[in-house]
């Protein structure tokens, strides 16, 4: 299913996609994707991103950080959007540490919204607006 959908598309398209993370002697390390919050329509102006660190032996090496920096420059500078935002377990301390380094902002705690371990979660959600000042 994974050669699949990068045969069809190269898990681009207009309103969602995964950027592969990957070392230069081939080895995947992770993902950086992208897709609509709320569903569609015009009026909204945002996009989630979810990132992954495949090999938790990477960790610490500012793979996720240049990744997300990378992401968010480009659906900013590619899209007719104005916020990107995270939405992050509270426990995942590392998730938040690339969030603040990326120049996200927290603005608060979704009480329930992910449903993980068999129970709903609470995560953090952070935001980046298209006027915001990046790293």
């Amino acid at each position: 299913m994974f050669r699949k959908a990068f045969e069809e598309h190269g898990y681009w398209q207009e309103r969602q996609g995964t950027l592969i993370v990957v070392e230069p002697d081939g080895t995947i390390v992770g993902e950086v994707s992208f897709f609509p919050v709320h569903g569609s329509g015009p009026w909204w102006t945002s996009y989630e991103l979810g990132y992954v660190l495949y090999d938790p032996e990477r960790a610490g090496r500012g793979y996720m950080t240049e990744a997300v920096q990378l992401m968010v420059n480009h659906l900013f500078e590619t899209k007719q959007i104005h916020r990107i935002q995270l939405t992050i377990a509270v426990e995942n301390l590392a998730s938040q540490a690339v969030a603040k380094r990326c120049g996200f902002t927290f603005e608060g705690i979704a009480r329930g919204a992910f449903f993980m371990h068999g129970a709903p979660q609470d995560v953090q959600v952070w935001a980046i607006l298209s006027t915001d000042e990046r790293p």
